[in-house]
């Protein structure tokens, strides 16, 4: 009798295999709909979009204050810029930017000096200040179908404002 040898076959493969004789054996996969808090290791069924833009206002993209930078304009170390503090906001990375404010000088270039906030180099707009939809805008594709769900896919997925997904059902044997 002939020894029969096994062979590795390499996984991607192998799960190809497998869903093509599901396929052809005519049996459908069973899409069900899940909470991203339940998704980890589940394979998404359909394309996941943004709901919301991360981020979905301006924040501070380091800490220390707010300001608008046309008030530093001009500002260098032999001819220094001094505002009042309470012109200035302080922030910290990811607050929110307030409203009249365009630009964020991080805390180390911040001189105080009684009152007075003194600067040695000018700011620009929008300087040290992540836009909305920097990382991704709402109706961007997050995940495609056929992912498997990662805990950090989960957490775009929830930064995205999507709280619920489609997946596959898993088998149950």
């Amino acid at each position: 009798m002939p020894q029969e040898y096994l062979v590795n076959t390499p996984l991607a493969e192998a799960v190809r295999l497998y869903l093509d004789r599901l396929n052809s054996a005519g049996v459908k996969p069973v899409v069900e709909r899940i909470q991203i808090k339940d998704s980890r290791g589940r394979r998404i069924a359909a394309a996941v979009y943004a709901r919301r833009s991360v981020p979905h206002y301006l924040a501070s993209a380091m800490d220390g204050i707010a300001l608008q930078a046309e008030w530093t304009f001009g500002a260098s170390e032999t001819a220094p810029v001094e505002i009042h503090r309470d012109k200035v906001i302080p922030v910290d990375t990811g607050d929110c930017l307030p409203e009249e404010m365009d630009a964020v000088i991080m805390i180390e270039d911040v001189i105080e000096h009684g009152e007075q906030i003194r600067l040695i180099s000018p700011a620009v707009p929008w300087q040290h200040v992540r836009q909305i939809g920097e990382d991704f805008c709402a109706g961007d594709m997050l995940v495609s179908s056929g992912t498997i769900l990662t805990p950090a896919l989960m957490g775009i997925l929830a930064a995205g404002g999507v709280s619920e997904i489609e997946v596959f059902r898993q088998p149950r044997i």
